[in-house]
């Protein structure tokens, strides 16, 4: 499908790359031929019909960025190694405890692309939506780690644990939170209004990590890494092809 033509938010094809290189979350030209076929761009162009330019490409670069975090934690084998990933989000941790102010020497340089996208999100944002943030964002890190616990000592999960974990590991909290910002619709900041959007906020990132198990099934089964096909195949009994089957209905109705 092709992207669509949105007036002042339609983004230059390549953009997103050409900034991904720039800040060095992308190297050789496999890694840009992958981010290249994800199309963040038009994602976020759909995500934002009304939305200027820069709001596009900045949603599209924390896309780059969250994608870019868990391509390494699930593709590269880290976290066989105890203490490796949390040595990858302490700096994260750190960007987010500073509120994106000053940050030590040693912190590594993706914490500073982290830095770079919090500070031009967070802008004009109220107190509210950075605590939310912050604290969306440091329960994925938080997830994070403990997924690759379980996957280092062995631990298989059962559906429900599973999905539990999976919807804080989907980092689909966080960016919607960036959507508040660039699609320039801050949610109303009272507990009858947040008690209400909170059940559909966790449903949209069940079908978010539902549907991305979907696609990276085959990824997954290479790293030997379970994900919701493997999950209901174990409880069922059941093929893979028919655990598919039913991830399907679960992620599309």
């Amino acid at each position: 499908m092709d992207a669509p033509q949105t007036g002042s938010g339609s983004s230059r094809p390549g953009m997103v790359l050409r900034w991904a290189r720039a800040v060095g979350l992308v190297g050789d030209e496999v890694e840009q031929r992958r981010l290249a076929a994800m199309r963040l761009e038009a994602l976020a162009e759909w995500a934002l019909p009304r939305a200027g330019a820069q709001d596009v490409a900045l949603t599209a670069q924390w896309a780059v960025f969250i994608c870019w975090v868990d391509d390494l934690i699930d593709r590269r084998g880290m976290g066989v190694v105890t203490g490796e990933v949390e040595e990858l989000t302490a700096p994260l941790r750190e960007i987010l405890t500073a509120g994106g102010g000053l940050m030590s020497a040693a912190t590594a340089p993706y914490a500073a692309v982290l830095r770079g996208l919090w500070e031009r999100t967070a802008e004009g944002m109220s107190a509210q939506w950075r605590e939310r943030f912050t604290a969306d964002y440091t329960d994925f890190l938080d997830a994070t780690e403990e997924e690759v616990a379980l996957r280092r000592h062995g631990v298989r999960l059962s559906l429900e644990p599973y999905v539990r974990l999976r919807r804080r590991t989907i980092t689909l909290l966080p960016l919607l939170d960036v959507l508040e910002r660039t699609g320039n619709a801050p949610l109303v900041e009272c507990p009858q209004v947040s008690a209400r959007l909170g059940e559909l906020r966790q449903a949209l990132a069940d079908v978010a990590g539902w549907a991305n198990d979907l696609a990276s099934a085959a990824d997954d089964a290479a790293a030997g890494q379970d994900n919701l096909v493997t999950v209901l195949a174990r409880q069922d009994g059941c093929s893979l092809p028919a655990a598919r089957a039913r991830a399907a209905v679960s992620a599309y109705t």
